[in-house]
């Protein structure tokens, strides 16, 4: 059996993703404010699974509340490209990037986020068949420049001598950009 792809009504654009399952494995719960499903196996076994489509929605829920942090970590756990922090909704995460710091409050997932930033738009990409509304198709060619030097302004705002390492290692990098 197949799981299929979340209901595009309540998530707003499609999700390329499935997955195999055991002939006669059953959906036993869904468990509330999380992304995990409980199945029950042919053989009796029971198995907690995260299909990526709730994952993403899940994502999707605490993106759109401003719970960064909760977002960001969930990304990070279940090995989601964390480029779709940004590439989610650019026009907030560049708006709202003070109010990210804030909320990581951790240098080191900041230092994670940076290092895993690649010019390519994953909501084009790897997760989405479709785009969602007014989504900017420009946004590759200054994604690098423009979150480097938003993310380094934002780091100063909040606390200047805390991310005084970055804003350095930042100011050199994007001269090459």
């Amino acid at each position: 059996k197949i799981i299929q792809q979340c209901d595009p009504e309540s998530f707003q654009f499609y999700i390329d993703n499935s997955r195999n399952l055991e002939n006669g494995s059953r959906i036993i719960s869904v468990v509330p404010n999380s992304s995990a499903v409980v199945l029950q196996m042919p053989r009796g076994n029971i198995e907690v699974i995260n299909p990526r489509p709730l994952v993403l929605h899940y994502f999707k829920d605490k993106f759109n509340q401003g719970l960064y942090k909760e977002a960001m970590l969930l990304l990070k756990h279940h090995r989601v490209d964390l480029n779709l922090m940004i590439d989610y909704n650019s026009n907030i995460f560049i708006k709202k990037c003070t109010d990210f710091v804030n909320d990581l409050n951790d240098s080191n997932l900041i230092i994670q986020l940076l290092t895993e930033l690649r010019s390519i738009d994953v909501m084009n990409s790897l997760h989405f068949s479709t785009s969602p509304p007014n989504h900017d198709t420009s946004w590759e060619s200054q994604k690098l420049s423009t979150v480097c030097k938003t993310i380094r302004n934002a780091c100063v705002s909040v606390d200047e001598e805390k991310y005084i390492f970055l804003r350095s290692n930042v100011d050199t990098n994007l001269s090459s950009f």
